[in-house]
C-alpha cells in the first residue's frame, strides 16, 4: 500500500459495478466496520485504496 498521505481506504461492494459505499482514513478503521456490519471474507465486499478526494455513496 502507498502512504496514507496519498491515499484512503474505501468498502466497496458489487464486483461488477464496483461500488463504494464508504471511505475511511485508515485501513484499520476500513476492516473495523467491515466487521461490524457483519460483513464475511465470503461477501462481495472488500477494502481497497482510494484517492484523497474520493466520496462514497454514505459518506
Amino acid at each position: 500500500m502507498a502512504t496514507s498521505k496519498d491515499f484512503k481506504c474505501g468498502l466497496f461492494s458489487d464486483y461488477g459495478m464496483r461500488i463504494l459505499n464508504e471511505t475511511f482514513t485508515t485501513k484499520r478503521e476500513a476492516q473495523k466496520a467491515f466487521r461490524e456490519y457483519g460483513y464475511t471474507k465470503d461477501s462481495e465486499v472488500w477494502i481497497e485504496q482510494v484517492p484523497l478526494d474520493a466520496k462514497g455513496r454514505f459518506d
